[in-house]
This record gives C-alpha cells, sequence and structure tokens, in this order.
C-alpha cells in the first residue's frame, strides 16, 4: 500500500514538473517575450512567477491565446477605468499608470496583433465583449501619427483600398487622425471591429470640400487636380456632386496681375 502511495505521489510529481516545464518553454517564446517586454513598458501590472508556488504558476497561466488576449484586455481596462495612476520612484505626484507614448509604431502594431491573432498569425475566437474592451484601448494609429481608441463609433475610418494614402496630400492636416494606419496585418480586425472603409468620394464631401476655403492654396490646388483627374469616378456620388455644387472650387482670375484670383462655385 505505501508503495503505490509513493509511486503515485512520484507519478504526480512527475506530471506537475512536466508541465511546469512546459509553462516555462510557453513563457519563453520569442513573441512572449516581446509582449512581456511592451506591456513592462507601457506600465501594465504583471506578476512575478518567483513568488509563486508550482501549483499556483500552473493555476495563474492562461490556457490558451484566447485566455491570454482576455487577460490582457481586462487588466489595460482595468488600468484606463480604476488603477488610473502610479506614482513612480523619485516623484512627487502620480503619473498615469498606463504609459502608451513609450511605445513604438511597430510596438503598437505587434501589441495588436498579440491581442487578436496567435503566432501562426491566425485569428483567435473573441467574443464580442472582448472587441469591445479592444476597441477602448488607444492603440490604433491614425495618419496623424497619433494613437486613438474606437470607443466612439462613426469617429474614425479607413480608406478604401482604391486610395493610395500617400496621395492624399490635400487632405488637412487636422482631418488625418480621423483615418486609421491600415495594414495587410490589421485590415481584418479592423473591419470586425466595425470602422467604416470611406470611398475618396465620401472623404472629399465629408471632410474636405466642407473646409476647402480655409485651406491654404497648394492644397486647394491639389484637390482640384484630384477632382479633374477622376471626375468620372467621382460623379457616380451624388451627395459629392451636391456639396460640390456649393463649393466655391472653381479658380477665377479677377486681373492679369500673377496670384490675383480667388474661388468661386
Amino acid at each position: 500500500h505505501d508503495n503505490n502511495v509513493h509511486t503515485k505521489e512520484v507519478a504526480e510529481t512527475q506530471v506537475t514538473n512536466s508541465q511546469l516545464g512546459q509553462v516555462r518553454a510557453s513563457l519563453n517564446i520569442p513573441s512572449t517575450l516581446k509582449l512581456h517586454k511592451i506591456l513592462v513598458k507601457l506600465r501594465s501590472p504583471v506578476l512575478e512567477l518567483a513568488y509563486f508556488s508550482k501549483d499556483d504558476v500552473q493555476t495563474l497561466m492562461p490556457s490558451d491565446n484566447v485566455q491570454l488576449s482576455r487577460n490582457i484586455l481586462n487588466i489595460l481596462n482595468q488600468c484606463l477605468d480604476y488603477w488610473t495612476h502610479i506614482l513612480l520612484p523619485g516623484e512627487e505626484s502620480p503619473s498615469l499608470r498606463l504609459d502608451w507614448s513609450n511605445l513604438s509604431s511597430d510596438e503598437l502594431e505587434f501589441l495588436l496583433q498579440k491581442l487578436t491573432k496567435n503566432d501562426q498569425h491566425a485569428r483567435l475566437s473573441l467574443m464580442a465583449s472582448d472587441f469591445d474592451l479592444l476597441k477602448a484601448l488607444p492603440i490604433f494609429q491614425t495618419l496623424s501619427g497619433s494613437i486613438v481608441s474606437l470607443q466612439d463609433r462613426n469617429e474614425h475610418y479607413t480608406l478604401d483600398p482604391s486610395i493610395n494614402a500617400d496621395s492624399l496630400q490635400y487632405l488637412p492636416d487636422r482631418m488625418k487622425s480621423k483615418f486609421l494606419k491600415e495594414s495587410a496585418e490589421n485590415a481584418d480586425v479592423l473591419k470586425d471591429i466595425g470602422v467604416e472603409s470611406m470611398t475618396e468620394a465620401k472623404l472629399l464631401y465629408m471632410f474636405v470640400l466642407p473646409e476647402f476655403e480655409r485651406i491654404p492654396v497648394p492644397q486647394k490646388e491639389s484637390i482640384c487636380l484630384t477632382i479633374l483627374n477622376k471626375f468620372n469616378f467621382l460623379k457616380n456620388s451624388a451627395e459629392f456632386i451636391t456639396v460640390l455644387k456649393e463649393t466655391p472650387f472653381v479658380k477665377h482670375l479677377r486681373s492679369e496681375r500673377e496670384n490675383d484670383f480667388d474661388y468661386v462655385c
């Protein structure tokens, strides 16, 4: 009987050690190490496993990538809603708990990927509630270089695939924060979150033409050239035509003197 008990205990210990070895191996995967580094830079709360027993480590470890994503999403949202500040060493007043500005563009993109996909780039089976937590994070990069959350519906957009973002020289700088940087890696995620893809006609009549009178002359010229070159396509939008008719975009020479012109409807 004693031998059976001893054998069972040895077997259980071997299983536990094997599981713990698998846990440690998973923690040493390059992508996991990079994720940990990013979370530390962000000042997210993280656990030091050295303080926990083997059994506790087994309990604390996420069962899969979906659970890992949910754990991170919940912790970061807790920091936004409740654990909002932290007193750093050497400082007299608290700072914001999470320092998003401390992350590079590549690190933000990697974090978004890690929260939504596995290491083989397959999508995680996240629920609508998970996406709500994701949208609350200021992790989405815009054409202006800022980072934003997507909590407010219809506040940010992606560009239709037919639009080359580098060609939007006419877009006013203050409007660039409305448009998200889209890549092959994040396009499907942004679509599933519900971000609207905007055509050039809609971009022009919603954001550009209403600002035409306040836009510098070089950008006005770029807008007019775009309309001229793409009018066969743009004219299919009734809303675009309506706004265009009300916009003083036609160049009118007042005299033969250089730069003596204005714009009329």
